[in-house]
C-alpha cells in the first residue's frame, strides 16, 4: 500500500524488526535507504555503518555509507567505505563512480582517473541492458 506515509510506515517496521532482533544488519540497511530517500544523510550514515558491523561482508551497505558521506561533502570520509565495497564487489560499477568522485574531490587525479577507467571498462562490457539478440551468448 504505498501512500503519502508509506515511507513513514516502512521505517516503523523496520524499528520494530530491531527491537524483536537488534542484529539485523539488512533491517538497519533498509532503515539507511528509508533515510537517504529524504536527505537524512545524519541517520542514513549511521545505518549503513551499523550495517557494515553487524555483517562485514555487506557490500550494499558499504556503497551506502560511502554514497551518503559523498552526498553531506564528506569525501574524504566516504573513500574507507567505497574501498571495502570496492574490494567486495570489484566489479560494481556504482562504487567505482562513486570511489571516482571521491578521489576527485579529495584532488587525487590519478586515483580518479583509474576509478573512471575502470568504470569505463566495466560499462563496455555490461551488457545486461543490451537486447536479447545483441547479448554476449
Amino acid at each position: 500500500d504505498a501512500g503519502p506515509d508509506a515511507l513513514a510506515r516502512a521505517k516503523q517496521e523496520f524499528l520494530k524488526e530491531l527491537q524483536i532482533d537488534p542484529g539485523n544488519a539488512d533491517a538497519e540497511y533498509i532503515l539507511g535507504v528509508l533515510a537517504q530517500r529524504t536527505q537524512n544523510f545524519d541517520e542514513a550514515i549511521i545505518r549503513f555503518s551499523q550495517a557494515t558491523k553487524l555483517d562485514q561482508n555487506f557490500a550494499e551497505a558499504y556503497l551506502g555509507w560511502g554514497a551518503c558521506l559523498l552526498s553531506d561533502k564528506k569525501y574524504e570520509e566516504a573513500l574507507v567505505p567505497l574501498q571495502h565495497a570496492e574490494r567486495l564487489t570489484p566489479g560494481n560499477p556504482n562504487v567505482h563512480n562513486a570511489l571516482a568522485t571521491a578521489f576527485a574531490r579529495t584532488g587525487r587525479k590519478a586515483e580518479a582517473e583509474r576509478e573512471f577507467a575502470t568504470l569505463r571498462s566495466l560499462s563496455a562490457t555490461d551488457h545486461s541492458n543490451a537486447p536479447a539478440e545483441n547479448r554476449p551468448q
